[in-house]
């Protein structure tokens, strides 16, 4: 549940993909209202994403710290291109989704609003 306003009008979150290198999703500075207009709904598809900190390529790596620590990247079908990589579909035109962050407004008594 969040709660929102006029101050307050965008939503960032991160979930971790477990077990993992160290994999997640996430939204980042996702607008819930535009031009005063708040959203009823939202539903965003998600990639998965490389924090650039372990250089494990599948689910169950052991721990292989990145050093120097690395940027945060989006999986895809084809990075990271090692074929034992857990994502690596080349064949694939992308990958499936994975995840959809769904957002719904709910009103509050005096006019706040929340978001589950």
């Amino acid at each position: 549940m969040l709660n929102l306003n006029q101050y307050n009008r965008k939503v960032s979150c991160l979930t971790a993909i477990v077990p993992s290198p160290d994999w997640f999703i996430g939204l980042s500075n996702v607008a819930l209202c535009n031009d005063g207009i708040w959203a009823e709904t939202l539903k965003i598809k998600v990639s998965p994403m490389d924090a650039g900190t372990d250089n494990g390529l599948t689910f169950t790596s052991p721990n292989w710290e990145t050093e120097p620590r690395g940027e945060v990247t989006v999986i895809t079908n084809t990075v990271p291109s090692h074929p034992a990589a857990s994502f690596h579909y080349p064949d694939l035109r992308e990958l499936p989704t994975l995840a959809v962050y769904s957002l719904k407004k709910v009103m509050w008594p005096q006019s706040v609003m929340s978001w589950e």
